[in-house]
């Protein structure tokens, strides 16, 4: 194993934006690249020619680039170091869902390999990171992310939100405060005549208007018509039923308490399933996010969770 990465924060940059604008599938324009990376066209082209010239990229005549194998194992690698950066600064030091990208993005480039891992196994090797991706392995195995885009979803369908692909904080912000996270219901009602805004309920609650644009963002699964789930019910951890999984919605307690919660794992759009309940009541047995956690009956009340039953 290496000790420390070795090509410099450029080269690990344009090879991680590649991956994530899907070129481990299909060649993607230097355009796509420039834009998404805020630099000229012809900067981006200049760079293409070098990751060219050291075997990580394969440039396709009239269609854009791909990435090699080299290529792709360097950009799951630094994909790595990032997810599990998020999943750190979303899970265990309580920053907001929608800035962690942004901040693990900075963190990946320093992190070292031996760094990397021992971050993983503080974090009990998390297999998804806040935004619902799957974080690459060790190996570099990666799996696919689970859904399909928003967009094309069809009128009347139901769907859970399975994740959000990488974009920019301010879009984060965005879905967040339109409460469109991991976890969420979703069901399209409306579609603007050529290719307008789609109309959704969010959670049989809210309605509003999201662009194409950002609902290519938004990876969902759809649910069957046998299983299309009732409306959501809102309630407290203390009264989930044994057996039965809710997603949470809201974090309660002020200070340290709060600060216990996140550190345990309780955050916004976590499934969460009770296991069993003691005998007399008290205390509650969890699973979340892999791993069992017990509370106190007054401490899971602070927790709020929406839950199909």
């Amino acid at each position: 194993m290496r000790t420390q990465t070795t090509t410099n924060e450029s080269t690990e940059m344009y090879l991680k934006t590649l991956a994530e604008l899907g070129a481990c599938e299909a060649p993607v324009a230097v355009a796509q690249i420039a834009e998404r990376l805020e630099v000229s066209t012809v900067s981006a082209n200049e760079m293409m020619q070098r990751l060219d010239a050291q075997g990580l990229v394969a440039r396709q005549r009239y269609k854009g680039i791909e990435l090699t194998d080299d290529g792709r194992a360097i950009a799951r690698s630094v994909t790595r170091r990032q997810r599990l950066w998020e999943c750190f600064l979303a899970d265990h030091l309580g920053l907001n869902w929608a800035s962690v990208y942004e901040l693990s993005c900075r963190l990946e480039h320093a992190t070292s390999n031996v760094l990397a891992e021992a971050l993983a196994n503080y974090l009990d090797h998390p297999e998804t990171c806040p935004h619902g991706l799957p974080i690459p392995e060790m190996s570099g195995k990666l799996e696919d992310a689970d859904g399909i885009p928003l967009a094309k979803l069809g009128i009347g369908r139901i769907a859970r939100i399975s994740a959000i692909t990488p974009t920019e904080t301010h879009i984060y912000v965005y879905l967040q405060e339109r409460g469109l996270l991991p976890g969420t219901t979703v069901k399209i009602t409306g579609i603007a005549p050529l290719d307008g805004p789609l109309t959704l309920l969010v959670d049989e609650s809210d309605t509003f208007m999201l662009g194409q644009n950002v609902a290519q963002l938004v990876l969902v699964v759809p649910f069957s018509a046998e299983s299309e789930p009732a409306a959501p019910i809102e309630t407290t951890l203390d009264r989930l039923r044994p057996g039965h999984t809710g997603t949470i919605r809201h974090v309660g307690g002020n200070g340290a308490l709060r600060q216990r919660y996140l550190e345990m794992g309780l955050t916004v759009g976590a499934e969460i399933k009770t296991e069993r309940v003691a005998p007399l009541g008290d205390p509650i047995e969890y699973r979340i996010k892999g791993y069992r956690l017990s509370l106190r009956r007054k401490d899971a009340r602070n927790v709020q969770i929406t839950t199909a039953s």
